[in-house]
């Protein structure tokens, strides 16, 4: 009988022995497969809630901020209840997603129409780091651009316009050119200035700042 057996073995191929094992192995252990697959099944089930909540979350957040967005104007424009909509924007600003950089921007803007220009500016650049490969990533920077040059911290200002016209894509960096160049031509650096107008006149030809860097150029 034994010798049958081990007949019977040696002619079984070894895909057919790795079978013959797992399947042994199957049979002493199918309490424990059991476990794990549930435990593996329940984690799955976790994950997908915990997907479709974060996704209703950000919904959520997304629609609270646009409708804040569309309050920034009147709040501004009558002066009631500016700390309250700063306050309800920064609660919104929970994660990496569009809708909190959007508040956080949001605050920037509220304080530059403040003329509170240090808050805007730490507003802004908060923004930026959000998510700085997206687009409002660089008009938030642009802004913090523009709050340094409100307060005269020109070479700060410089600084980030440089930066905005590095990272463009979407043909902002006119703006920021011009700024650079204005920024020199006013402080008397027409060695700076006016091969930065010419930068700006040969990436924009079309642009009115163009038209404005180009007089100025001839009148240098």
């Amino acid at each position: 009988m034994s010798d049958k057996k081990i007949k019977v073995e040696d002619r079984m191929t070894g895909e057919q022995k790795m079978l013959s094992k797992i399947s042994d192995f199957a049979a002493l252990h199918i309490k424990t497969i059991l476990v794990v697959c549930v435990a593996i099944f329940v984690a799955l089930i976790a994950i997908v809630v915990v997907s479709g909540i974060s996704s209703a979350n950000r919904e959520k957040n997304l629609i609270a901020v646009s409708d804040y967005e569309d309050k920034v104007s009147i709040v501004l424009a009558s002066g009631d209840g500016v700390e309250d909509l700063i306050s309800d924007l920064q609660k919104c600003v929970i994660d990496k997603s569009y809708s909190s950089q959007k508040a956080q921007y949001l605050i920037g803007i509220i304080y530059h129409g403040l003329k509170r220009y240090d808050e805007a500016y730490d507003a802004f650049i908060k923004a930026a780091n959000i998510n700085p490969k997206i687009y409002l990533s660089n008009v938030a920077l642009l802004n913090a651009a523009v709050c340094k040059d409100e307060t005269k911290d020109y070479e700060k200002a410089i600084e980030h316009y440089k930066t905005v016209i590095e990272k463009d894509t979407k043909g902002i960096s006119s703006r920021a050119m011009f700024n650079v160049a204005r920024i020199y031509y006013n402080s008397g650096d027409l060695a700076h200035a006016k091969p930065a107008f010419e930068s700006l006149i040969s990436h924009y030809p079309d642009s009115e700042l163009s038209k404005i860097a180009q007089n100025l150029v001839d009148n240098m």
